[in-house]
């Protein structure tokens, strides 16, 4: 988020964003901010390098730390990353830590929250039994079509 914060202004990149669903939503908020579309993919960063390779975004990125930017190869790179990390600190002249709190002043701050939930074996047995069943509905819309997976 903080690259592509900087790459929004040092450059005027504003062709889009693009990050896989597990990735923080700082990254939605700050696609809003700038007022670039976000593009958000399922994960792998596949996704990601075809929208590089269409130019659809000027950066993209995934929850895994791997990065790209237009103009580049459409895989990560962490040399890239790190080396952009190193001339936003020399251009703007603040650390790391500090940019990051000026990005939350600027859109908010975003802390993920993970629950971990204990299940006896009763109950993980109904909910494994759940999850095999073609759903007929979801939050009170019926299930048009249902696709097949081996769990």
């Amino acid at each position: 988020m903080l690259l592509s914060d900087y790459l929004v202004e040092s450059r005027g990149w504003k062709n889009g964003v693009g990050k896989s669903v597990a990735t923080t939503n700082l990254i939605n908020a700050l696609a809003v901010h700038h007022k670039v579309e976000l593009h958000e993919t399922p994960v792998g960063f596949k996704y990601i390098g075809e929208l590089i390779k269409q130019d659809k975004i000027a950066i993209g990125g995934e929850e895994s730390a791997g990065l790209s930017v237009r103009y580049h190869v459409p895989e990560k790179d962490g040399i890239l990353a790190g080396l952009l990390c190193f001339e936003m600190v020399a251009k703007r002249q603040q650390s790391l830590g500090r940019q990051l709190q000026e990005l939350f002043v600027k859109v908010g701050s975003f802390y993920p929250m993970r629950e971990n939930f204990r299940l006896t074996q009763e109950v993980q047995a109904k909910f494994t039994e759940k999850l095999r069943l073609d759903p007929h509905n979801f939050a009170g819309h019926k299930v048009a079509e249902a696709i097949a997976k081996t769990v």
